[in-house]
C-alpha cells in the first residue's frame, strides 16, 4: 500500500462544476492544490495563487504543480 496524501472526490467535483473559465484563480486553503491544478488543466489561459498555511501541504502543492507541468502558472507563497 502506498502512503501519502489522497485527493478526495469533492476536489474533482468542485473543479468540474466551476465555470465559466477564469483567468485568475485564488484557492485559499488549497491543501495539495488539487482543485486549482484541475482548473488550470481545464482552463489553459488561467493562472493560480494557492494559499496554504501548512508548509508540508504547500510543498506537496508545489511538487504537484511541477509534476503536472503547471509550475509556471502557479504561485504558492512561503518557503520553497
Amino acid at each position: 500500500m502506498r502512503s501519502g496524501h489522497r485527493v478526495g472526490a469533492d476536489a474533482v467535483l468542485l473543479a468540474a462544476a466551476a465555470g465559466p473559465p477564469a483567468r485568475r484563480i485564488v484557492d485559499v486553503g488549497s491543501g495539495v492544490g488539487a482543485v486549482a491544478l484541475a482548473l488550470l488543466t481545464r482552463w489553459p489561459e488561467a493562472r493560480a495563487d494557492l494559499v496554504e498555511i501548512d508548509p508540508g501541504l504547500a510543498a506537496l502543492a508545489r511538487e504537484n504543480a511541477a509534476t503536472n507541468g503547471l509550475a509556471d502558472r502557479v504561485r504558492i507563497p512561503g518557503p520553497s
